[in-house]
């Protein structure tokens, strides 16, 4: 089998990471089509994924829709010359319509039911839309649902172990309070007329109290904030997930990473997710703040009572351990997906 994966995300990368290695080791082909963003060339290169790159992500809804020829050009091209049997990939639009054109299936993974602008001109070309059974909306005949989260991918129990040499590397001290705050930059195609924290000093200064405050962003931090930035490589990121006492943040999907991983999280946007949601009414890992002002309020408020009464982890990598045993192996189930779904195209092609 020949595969063709679109990534235009570093989060992308680590979700396709094992099923890549998987498929490879079982003698199939890959190769994966991205879109520079952040640090997914280096998470490609760093797990040794075969790819080719065809462009700088574009910041913008109408930017993205005008690079969009462009990127359809350059990933035919390369199709031409790796004549992939099946395409694979999130939401994106060069991949779906070269998918068309070569008339071979195309799987899209998706667990962002915001993102409407971008499924309105992808799902249309998808053979299978795959969700979390989380996922709000009703996709039709297409939609695919699994019990678990894209997330676990890559820090499911089977496939993480975390190393506490980030806590030296970040001079922090054995059982320290740490409190992870992730600002996001709003640029996503998705986060249009999207928002989180409106004050980022007076947040932080409010917690800087309770503990060790580190803090991820996509843009620059004002200065005052700085000495708290978060400054090791990524993939130290989850390990210091793992250690972390609190997470509070605009990211769903660094809200879910914690989750996954047994720490308190809170989400604080005002957009909402299936996933977030499942996270907080089911297994208790995580809250979601998605109104204003009043709501920014409310989520520092239960940040400080989860520091205020914490004791130990026990708790939290229990309603962990109960939901890691309520849900598949996220990464098998794609790749037997994968497989049907080629074999089944196969077989197609075979009596005509």
């Amino acid at each position: 089998m020949r595969l063709m994966i679109g990534v235009s995300h570093p989060k992308h990368v680590l979700i396709f990471k094992n099923l890549v290695q998987s498929l490879i080791a079982e003698g199939n082909d890959v190769l994966v089509v991205a879109v520079d963003k952040d640090i997914t060339l280096y998470l490609l290169s760093k797990f040794n994924i075969p790819y080719i790159v065809i462009g700088k992500n574009q910041k913008g809804l109408l930017r993205k829709l005008l690079y969009i020829p462009w990127w359809v050009y350059l990933t035919f091209k390369s199709a031409k010359r790796f004549k992939p049997d099946i395409f694979v990939g999130r939401a994106i639009p060069h991949i779906a319509y070269v998918s068309w054109l070569f008339k071979k299936p195309f799987i899209i993974f998706e667990d962002t039911e915001i993102a409407t602008a971008v499924h309105k001109i992808t799902f249309p070309f998808a053979k299978m839309i795959v969700t979390p059974s989380s996922y709000q909306d009703n996709l039709g005949e297409k939609h695919v649902k699994f019990k678990g989260f894209f997330e676990q991918c890559y820090l499911h129990t089977s496939y993480f172990e975390p190393d506490s040499s980030v806590l030296q590397e970040l001079n922090i001290k054995e059982n320290e309070c740490i409190i992870l705050v992730r600002f996001v930059s709003w640029n996503a195609s998705h986060d249009i007329n999207d928002s989180g924290f409106s004050n980022k000093i007076d947040l932080i200064n409010s917690l800087i109290n309770y503990g060790k405050v580190i803090i991820s962003s996509e843009d620059k931090l004002p200065t005052e904030l700085e000495t708290y930035c978060f400054n090791l490589p990524y993939e130290k990121m989850h390990h210091l997930m793992f250690y972390s006492t609190l997470f509070l943040g605009e990211s769903a999907t660094m809200g879910a990473e914690c989750a996954m991983l047994g720490v308190p999280s809170i989400f604080v946007s005002t957009s909402r997710r299936g996933y977030t949601d499942i996270l907080e009414s089911q297994y208790g890992l995580l809250y979601n703040f998605s109104g204003g002002s009043e709501s920014q309020k409310f989520a520092l408020e239960k940040a400080i009572s989860i520091l205020s009464d914490y004791q130990n982890s026990v708790e939290w990598k229990n309603k962990m351990k109960y939901m890691v045993d309520d849900t598949i192996d996220v990464n098998k189930f794609m790749v037997q997906l994968i497989q049907d779904v080629f074999r089944e195209s196969f077989n197609d092609c075979s009596h005509k």
